[in-house]
């Protein structure tokens, strides 16, 4: 059966932060990570504000999210001493292992091998609720039904999935932006833009998906150059469209060049923290490969109609929506290829028949209208990664 998964509310505007004092429960915990949260202020605005609830608050930073089980499993166990009925991930860095910790703090006797497992995220909310406060983000997971897991010892990357890991609350606050450097801006417009793109023309495509997904993506294309040079309306513009990609993304459950992008990431340092630019540069070649099945087509076209991209023809407008995506990659000044993000070519030889065979397994790659083959993969790799001067 169809269905659709989405926050229970959206708290949006200046100050946001400090609606976390709507809350109400018994305890409180703040999961961070690294030191930006803290060095901006928003750590201690968002304790402030959860005090004047009434409520015990403490906090804890993410640590060792290199192997996700153990920071994750840390985490829980200090959320068991504490028996939080609110867990509360501030700041986008955090809430992928706050997500998990919130699994095994209700499910201590989980590991991350059962929940590779599809359909086996458990029944949550038994012991806490889960909020998320996200600054920006280039894999757009704070409001969706995902939980990202990478770094992990084979370099593979996988997803923890459900409706249950999608967060009660949600507090976009537009001054979590202000001193966000351009990389970062980029790489939050690409993914974006990518994620909508692809959650639009999946397999699973419903009335709830379509205007999340074409709105995500309008808003990029209208305010991504200015948001790269700090417009701070620009900026609110692309937390709203990363909130919607979101929630188009947990319900579509097609991202492939996501899928692309993360297994990619993997294997490459100079690309460990650039899936946005790779999503994008992606995205094209993709858009190209999918618009070959005349269904998957015609909803690229649906979707470039939307977006005032013409084309005469459904090929015709999948052509200039991609495009239109490699204006977009070229306007906030993207590599459009792989080569040119760094990365060396023996060591991408070396690495592309396995890279080729988890892109085309990414459960982000299989709800297309195409069948992604393994050898379909590896063309596209190849076809992304690009020739001598190019």
């Amino acid at each position: 059966m169809a269905g659709y998964v989405a926050p229970r509310e959206i708290l949006f505007g200046r100050e946001s932060v400090e609606q976390l004092s709507r809350l109400r429960g018994k305890r409180a915990m703040l999961i961070t990570a690294g030191d930006k949260m803290e060095q901006r202020g928003f750590l201690s605005r968002a304790l402030n504000a959860l005090k004047r609830t009434g409520m015990e608050t403490e906090s804890h930073k993410a640590e060792n999210r290199e192997d996700p089980e153990a920071c994750a499993q840390t985490g829980a166990a200090m959320l068991r001493a504490f028996m939080p009925d609110w867990i509360i991930a501030l700041g986008s860095e955090s809430v992928a292992a706050a997500k998990l910790m919130w699994v095994f703090y209700e499910y201590p006797e989980a590991t991350l091998l059962d929940l590779q497992i599809p359909g086996s995220l458990p029944l949550l909310r038994r012991k806490a609720r889960f909020a998320a406060v996200p600054g920006l983000d280039a894999t757009v997971e704070a409001v969706s039904a995902f939980a990202g897991v990478a770094g992990s010892k084979n370099r593979a990357a996988w997803s923890l999935h459900g409706g249950e890991i999608v967060p009660d609350m949600a507090f976009l606050d537009p001054e979590m932006l202000a001193a966000e450097q351009a990389v970062s801006i980029a790489e939050t417009a690409a993914a974006v833009f990518s994620r909508a793109v692809d959650a639009f023309t999946g397999k699973e495509h419903t009335p709830f998906i379509a205007p999340y997904a074409a709105e995500a993506a309008r808003l990029v294309l209208s305010c991504g150059r200015n948001a790269m040079n700090g417009a701070p309306e620009a900026l609110y513009a692309l937390q709203h469209a990363q909130t919607l990609a979101g929630i188009a993304f947990s319900n579509a459950l097609h991202a492939p060049s996501a899928a692309f992008a993360r297994q990619t990431a993997g294997f490459f340092a100079c690309a460990e923290k650039r899936q946005g630019t790779l999503a994008l540069l992606f995205l094209p070649h993709l858009i190209r490969f999918f618009a070959e099945d005349g269904e998957a087509a015609k909803r690229y076209a649906a979707l470039a109609g939307m977006l005032n991209i013409k084309g005469k023809t459904p090929l015709q407008a999948a052509e200039n929506l991609a495009k239109t995506a490699e204006r977009l990659r070229d306007d906030i000044e993207l590599p459009g290829t792989l080569r040119k993000l760094g990365i060396d070519g023996l060591f991408f030889d070396q690495y592309l028949s396995v890279l080729s065979s988890r892109a085309a397994a990414d459960s982000y790659a299989t709800g297309g209208l195409r069948i992604l083959a393994e050898g379909t993969a590896k063309e596209l790799l190849r076809s992304a990664f690009g020739s001598e001067g190019s």
